[in-house]
């Protein structure tokens, strides 16, 4: 198992790469995404590319859109 700082080294070097500002760890879907990597199976791997651009967009946006709907519910009223 790597060390936390060989971890966190990493992490932050997957975010300077792909120019991701350090904002987003203070979102709680960072920690959410550590936690369930924490669960993961021992091999997991990341999606790729081709399925996050689509099939887990896709779903993602419906759920968001979900969420939306009922707030919208309460537009006209």
């Amino acid at each position: 198992m790597m060390e936390r700082y060989s971890v966190n080294f990493k992490v932050i070097q997957a975010l300077c790469a792909s120019g991701i500002p350090f904002n987003v760890m203070r979102n709680p879907v960072s920690q959410d995404i550590a936690r369930a990597i924490n669960y993961a199976p021992k091999e997991y791997k990341l999606p790729s590319f081709d399925n996050a651009c689509t099939t887990l967009w896709d779903e993602c946006k419906r759920d968001v859109e979900k969420d939306l709907a009922l707030l919208q519910d309460t537009w006209y009223s």
